[in-house]
C-alpha cells in the first residue's frame, strides 16, 4: 500500500496565506498591552484580540498590495524577511510603529494632526485609551515596492482611533451666520 501526502498551498495575488499562530496572536496582544501600560493615563483599557478584525487585516495583507495610505483605526508595515522568524520580524515592525513616540514632542500629539511635519498616527493609536480590540494579519508576499520576501502586517483597532475630541469651544456669535 503507498501513501501520498497532498499539499495545498493557496495563493492569493503574489502571497501565500498565513495565518497568524496563536503565539504569534498573543504576543502582538502583549506587545500593544505593554506600550499601553507604559502610558501616564488614568483611562488606558486592556487591549484583546479580535478574530473578526484579524480576518479582514489577514485579508488585506494576503493582497501583497500594500496600503500605505493611512486610515483611522489601521497600521501596516512592511519589512524584508530577516532569519524566517515571524515572531521576531513582527516586533521589529511593532517597535517601528512604536518609535513614533519620539515625534510626540511637548506631550501634545500633534505628530498626528497633519500640522507638525511628522508623523506619530501608528504610535497614537497603539495608545488610543478607547480601542479595547485589535486584530492583525501577516504574509510573505514574494514582492511589494520593488522589494522582494517581503513580510506584510496590517492591524486594525476598534473602536477606532486617532479620532479628535472636542473639548471646549466657545462661540461667542449672537446667531449662526449664513
Amino acid at each position: 500500500m503507498t501513501s501520498s501526502v497532498v499539499v495545498f498551498l493557496v495563493v492569493v495575488g503574489c502571497g501565500l496565506i498565513s495565518a497568524l499562530s496563536t503565539k504569534n496572536r498573543d504576543f502582538i496582544v502583549k506587545l500593544h498591552n505593554d506600550a499601553r501600560k507604559s502610558e501616564p493615563a488614568t483611562n488606558m483599557k486592556t487591549m484583546q484580540w479580535d478574530q473578526s478584525l484579524a480576518t479582514a487585516a489577514q485579508s488585506l495583507t494576503d493582497s501583497c498590495s500594500y496600503l500605505n495610505a493611512w486610515q483611522k483605526g489601521m497600521n501596516t508595515a512592511i519589512r524584508k524577511v530577516s532569519n524566517g522568524n515571524r515572531t521576531y520580524d513582527i516586533e521589529k515592525m511593532f517597535k517601528h510603529w512604536m518609535s513614533e513616540k519620539s515625534h510626540n514632542t511637548g506631550g501634545k500629539f500633534t505628530c498626528c494632526d497633519g500640522t507638525s511635519g511628522t508623523n506619530c498616527c501608528h504610535y497614537t493609536q497603539i495608545i488610543w485609551a478607547a480601542s479595547t480590540r485589535v486584530g492583525c494579519g501577516v504574509t510573505n508576499c514574494a514582492q511589494i515596492l520593488q522589494i522582494t520576501n517581503v513580510l506584510y502586517m496590517a492591524c486594525y483597532y476598534k473602536p477606532t482611533g486617532n479620532n479628535a475630541r472636542r473639548i471646549c469651544t466657545f462661540d461667542r456669535s449672537p446667531y449662526i451666520p449664513k
